[in-house]
């Protein structure tokens, strides 16, 4: 492992971005590092973290999409959050995103991940909220944002995990 292409974890352990396949991914560093992560780049009226807004996702889906909706954002666990537009206009990161994302969720049992990041939630974090391009025809999510402070926000993101998993395991 490159310890300059490696960054070490809250549970101490090192993610090496050259050999995301081999990295031991953990649920309660993702919890941890979501629950610390701001959505939209911080630029919300009050902190909403990545994990609060993953658990809201995991609730508006299908049953059967709710473990995927719940990790959708897991690569920032590791990843900076680069907005869209940006990420738009970086294809190298967005490799490194992929090869993240199927490390995660090939060891997390997953399965393929569905472009599921459509939750208009921004009426709720933004003071002046207006009509974003990317989300015209999309309803805004019948959730209440709660702007959950970090340690609250890691509770909430690894009981939904521990919930869903648990019924995936007894589904027959």
């Amino acid at each position: 492992m490159g310890i300059a292409t490696s960054i070490r974890l809250a549970s101490g352990e090192y993610f090496d971005f050259t050999r995301p396949r081999s990295a031991l991914v953990m649920i309660d560093d993702i919890a941890h590092g979501l629950a610390n992560l701001c959505r939209f780049n911080g630029h919300c009226r009050e902190f909403y973290s990545v994990a609060e807004h993953s658990v809201h996702v995991s609730y508006v889906l299908p049953p059967e999409l709710a473990l995927a909706g719940l990790l959708h954002d897991a690569p920032e666990y590791v990843l900076p959050d680069v907005t869209s537009p940006l990420k738009g206009l970086l294809p190298d990161y967005r490799e490194v995103e992929r090869q993240v994302g199927d490390a995660i969720y090939r060891q997390l049992d997953v399965g393929d991940l569905v472009p599921i990041d459509r939750v208009a939630e921004q009426d709720q974090v933004f003071d002046r909220p207006h009509a974003w391009p990317m989300l015209e025809g999309v309803q805004p999510a019948p959730v209440r944002i709660q702007f959950l402070p970090p340690h609250a926000a890691r509770g909430v993101f690894l009981g939904r995990y521990r919930a869903l998993t648990f019924m995936q395991r007894n589904r027959t």
